[in-house]
């Protein structure tokens, strides 16, 4: 088996939960960061995920 192969199929066993694990943890920080700095509902609800 070629290395080429191996990184592929780590990549999509892994690659999946990797930027789950990413966008949620973004997600709280951006929440507690949010909540912390006291935003408005507007800003923390609609504004900001449209980006």
């Amino acid at each position: 088996m070629s290395t080429k192969n191996g990184g592929r199929s780590a990549f999509r066993e892994y690659g999946p939960i990797v930027l789950f694990a990413a966008v949620t943890i973004g997600g709280m920080i951006f929440i507690w960061t949010a909540k912390l700095a006291a935003w408005s509902t507007f800003v923390e609800v609609t504004a900001i995920p449209k980006f």
